[in-house]
């Protein structure tokens, strides 16, 4: 067994990759575990306060939907959620995976597979390392481009400060080759490093070539900050970091460790921590037994926030029996998990005419490099499949779930983390998700006072407040969206005809958190509001569109009301208003932004973040000029946000739905096919059974009719405001 460790220089805080390298060979044992819920067992899993998770059998003499609430009416529990039963039914047919089998199956990766169907994102894995082949095979359809950047026309297209930018960045070479380098004084394992450790987290799966990452479709964004000999310094990598997060990565693995700390990497780490970017990294390794990090530190597996902030999710690595790698570091205070990081196969460099780097894949590859990984792929999962739980509900979920394996280790017991289980992750998830209900928030179209109010699904309201003054009754349109990076929605709201262009951003109690002017405040046709994360800085920005009388713009604020850019969606002789949503519909990974008339007989038509047209379709006949109120969500669930539109005023209250190509695949009436006032809609989460579902609105001269559909049209709840004649019509907003 061959050791490499990179070289170190205290002077400049380089740091280092330490991986093991066995030579193995290729074989061909394809073989799977797949995931089938077995309803016969009633079990449930349940995770108290400390972090255990127990198996504890239905109580009897409560109905099913009482259980959850039994459970967690007990002291000391956290979560309860249904226990999901599995067998086999699947064999992904990568040729590679019998030798991927062992450790892939302790950390129950192809348990969860099976259930990826209902994965809405393809989360963004920032690969900071040697450098990663992307023409191999394995890797290639999963490799992050950047949509706004040509290729090879050596300008900064998208002005990011990278010119050619298009697949990452070489902070090494500084060019836009992030592929390894054969610098002077190369090593293999070094050049392979990177390729390795990207194919660990994401190579595709189940695509009859080489071999399966843990996270099928995650995108891998490769960026170089380690030369040819392994060696890298806190510039390459701090500037990587701020990269990854300017440019929307989800997770950052970091599989190398320094002996030094330095207050520029920790400056990076803790705005990436704040951006709601996760980051991996790696424990280390030493030639001989692994180093307490508690009394040796290492960074940046050990770079948290100065007051216990978990911003590095430390991985220690573990062989077959799930006893601490020999090598591998460990220690409370720096290590949150453990993976398998002993004889690993994976994607490796290929160079034509090379015979040292003849094989696309190969192994067996050890070390805590390539047990980080792992915990980078379960985290892209999770995400994918639950995008709306917070990155640190991802990271606690990850670290509550594993297997404690204190008996394989005990005289390390409470030192190397639990064990990686991804199966039991997405179990817990599954209930945070069932919890995470979005709010309902209605207010007046026009004829009342600008009163906001928030409901559950039943119609129970549970907040109320003013957003303007009581005196104004010109209506309020709505949105939510988490405006501050906290997790939590807020309400965005924005004056109706006869109102300035007041915007507001409030607490879902109410409290104004900010406001501003979205255009001179001379103008009083009204403003419309929508919230999307346009720069991807994990923070929605508010997006506002004008109301009538004016020359139809949208523009684009921070949470300050700082205007960050605006275009012009239609010709400037129109003036009747603009409607506006926002979403990713096109499954790119950046947000679009969907505009429609408020006035006339114009197209539906989707922008890029900078305000470029990327398509149009016409939502009703051409015959109809009343305007159309629109909204952006996932209604048919196959991962993909469609755009659902609804007719405003002198339109029958005609709710359809088209996916990203303009096609309508749902369309039905939520109010009698009589009624002229037209429709407000929204989509939301409101009865937290994590289908997303249609929220709809009376226009004016509607009664205050609050009803609530499934992706069928079937109505799954309704209620009615104890506004006795009110006919002035009901804006609505929810979360996604």
């Amino acid at each position: 067994m061959l050791v490499f460790m990179g070289q170190l220089s205290r002077r400049r805080s380089f740091v280092e990759i330490l991986a093991i390298f066995l030579i193995g060979q290729f074989l061909v044992f394809p073989a799977v575990l797949s995931a089938a819920e077995d309803s016969k067992n009633c079990d449930w899993a349940v995770l108290m306060t400390t972090g255990e998770v127990s198996r504890q059998p239905c109580p009897t003499g409560l109905e099913d939907e009482l259980v959850k609430n039994y459970f967690e009416s007990l002291p000391g529990v956290k979560l309860a959620s249904p226990v999901v039963y599995y067998h086999p039914s699947l064999v992904p047919d990568d040729p590679g995976y019998g030798y991927q089998k062992n450790y892939l199956e302790a950390i129950k990766a192809p348990q969860v597979w099976d259930q990826l169907d209902s994965a809405t994102l393809r989360p963004i894995i920032a690969i900071l390392d040697s450098g990663v082949d992307i023409d191999n095979t394995d890797l290639k359809n999963n490799i992050w481009f950047n949509p706004w950047e040509v290729a090879g026309d050596n300008v900064d297209n998208d002005r990011n400060g990278f010119v050619d930018d298009k697949y990452g960045w070489d902070f090494v070479a500084r060019n836009s080759d992030p592929k390894p380098k054969f610098d002077e004084g190369w090593t293999e394992v070094a050049m392979q490093h990177g390729t390795v450790v990207a194919g660990v987290a994401a190579a595709v799966g189940n695509n009859r070539v080489g071999v399966t990452g843990v996270a099928w479709a995650a995108r891998i964004m490769p960026l170089r900050v380690l030369n040819g000999q392994g060696i890298g310094d806190t510039v390459t990598v701090a500037q990587a970091i701020n990269y990854a997060v300017q440019n929307g990565a989800d997770i950052i693995n970091l599989s190398f460790v320094g002996h030094l700390s330095d207050p520029v990497l920790q400056d990076a780490i803790k705005r990436a921590f704040a951006s709601g970017v996760l980051i991996v990294a790696a424990s280390g390794n030493e030639q001989g037994a692994g180093v307490n990090l508690n009394l040796q530190p290492q960074y940046p597996v050990c770079d948290d926030g100065p007051n216990g902030e978990n911003q590095v999710i430390g991985v220690a690595a573990i062989d077959e029996s799930d006893r601490i790698a020999e090598f591998s570091n460990f220690g409370y205070r720096c290590i949150d998990v453990a993976a398998p990081g002993v004889k690993i196969f994976s994607t490796q460099l290929q160079v034509a005419g090379d015979s040292q780097f003849k094989d696309a894949y190969g192994g067996w590859w050890s070390g805590t490099s390539v047990a980080a990984p792992l915990v980078s792929g379960a985290l892209a999962v999770l995400k994918s499949v639950f995008p709306r739980l917070s990155p640190s509900q991802l990271r606690d979920l990850v670290i509550a779930s594993g297997d404690q394996i204190d008996n394989q280790n005990p005289y390390l017991a409470g030192q190397v983390g639990r064990r990686l289980n991804l199966q039991q992750a997405f179990t817990l998830a599954s209930g945070l998700k069932s919890a995470q209900k979005s709010p309902l928030v209605i207010a007046p179209a026009s004829a009342y006072s600008p009163l906001v109010e928030t409901f559950d699904i039943s119609g129970e309201q549970i907040t109320s407040f003013m957003a303007y003054h009581p005196s104004f009754n010109g209506g309020v349109n709505l949105a939510l969206g988490d405006i501050n990076g906290d997790g939590k929605p807020e309400i965005i709201t924005g004056a109706r005809t006869g109102g300035g262009p007041h915007i507001k951003i409030l607490n879902q109690q109410g409290e104004t958190l900010s406001q501003f002017m979205a255009f001179p405040e001379a103008f009083h046709g009204g403003v419309t509001v929508a919230a999307g994360d346009i720069n991807a800085d994990k923070k929605d920005e508010v997006i506002v569109g004008v109301g009538s009388g004016g020359v139809p713009t949208v523009r684009i604020f921070d949470e300050l009301g700082n205007l960050q850019r605006q275009f012009t969606p239609y010709d400037i002789a129109y003036t009747g208003g603009v409607n506006v949503a926002a979403g990713d519909v096109d499954r790119d990974g950046l947000v679009d932004i969907v505009v429609a008339p408020q006035t006339g007989k114009l197209p539906v038509r989707v922008f890029d973040r900078f305000g470029r047209l990327q398509y149009q379709f016409e939502a009703y006949p051409f015959t109809f000029r009343g305007g159309i109120n629109v909204a952006v969500g996932d209604i048919d669930g196959n991962g993909s946000l469609d755009i659902l539109t609804a007719p405003g005023a002198g339109g029958g209250p005609q709710v359809r739905v088209f996916n990203e190509r303009g096609k309508v695949i749902t369309q039905f009436f939520a109010y009698a096919k009589t009624f002229r006032g037209g429709a407000y809609v929204a989509v939301g989460d409101i009865d937290g059974d994590g289908s997303q579902d249609i929220i709809t609105t009376p226009g004016a001269g509607g009664s205050p009719h609050v009803r609530v559909f499934n992706n069928k049209g079937e109505v799954k709840a309704q209620f009615f405001l104890p506004r006795p004649n009110f006919y002035g019509g009901l804006t609505v907003a929810a979360a996604r």
